[in-house]
Formats: C-alpha cells, structure tokens, sequence
C-alpha cells in the first residue's frame, strides 16, 4: 500500500523536489528525520529547517 501511495504521491507533482521514502517501521522513519536533522528537531545539516509531516491514525500521530 505504500508504494502505491509514494507512486500517486510523485505523480501529482513530478517537478517537486521532495522526497518520498518508504520505511520498514515508524522507528526507522523517526531515525530518518533525525538524521536529516542532525540529532537537532528543528535544523538540518546544512543549517535549513526540517520539518516533518505526520498523517494517520490517532496511534501513529500519538507516538509522534
């Protein structure tokens, strides 16, 4: 189901530059955003801001 999703996602915008990816469970994504971030919650690497968005069921937004 959720490579379906990420397909439909890339289709709706092809020229976007964002990126989907899709992870074995929700712990590898949190490790994901981490690292893009640095460790850090609120800036990336190179100093740009990361954000994240979280969509789902009440379990999946609550353990975010």
């Amino acid at each position: 189901m959720q490579k379906t999703f990420a397909k439909k996602w890339k289709e709706l915008d092809p020229s976007s530059s964002a990126t989907v990816n899709i992870l074995p469970s929700l712990e590898d994504a949190f490790e994901y955003v981490r690292n893009l971030s640095g460790g850090s919650s609120t800036e990336g690497k190179d100093g740009d801001k990361v954000d994240a968005f979280i969509t789902g069921s009440i379990h999946l937004v609550g353990r975010a």
